[in-house]
């Protein structure tokens, strides 16, 4: 049974070899090359919030939008580290 490491790379390996060189359908852009683009643009996801979600075991609230785009409190998700999936062999 594959690791998640290994999926990674399983991963990795089809971004690159499969969806990087295409063209995107609407732009004509290579996929790669906005990529590298927008990229430049992202801004570091602010330590808080991955604190927040590192998999604390705790509750978290979820948002979500209703039909009539007013958001609305759901339901309490447990967020877990995908090491607690990992099937030891």
């Amino acid at each position: 049974m594959p690791t998640i490491a290994e999926y990674d790379i399983l991963a990795a390996q089809w971004l690159a070899e499969v969806v990087q060189p295409r063209g995107h359908r609407t732009t004509k852009r290579v996929i790669a090359e906005a990529w590298h683009e927008e990229r430049r643009r992202l801004t570091p996801v602010p330590d808080q919030l991955v604190q927040r979600l590192a998999g604390d075991g705790a509750p978290h609230s979820v948002l979500h939008v209703v039909d009539d785009g007013q958001r609305e409190l759901g339901a309490h998700v447990d967020v877990r580290p995908l090491t607690e999936y990992e099937v030891a062999m």
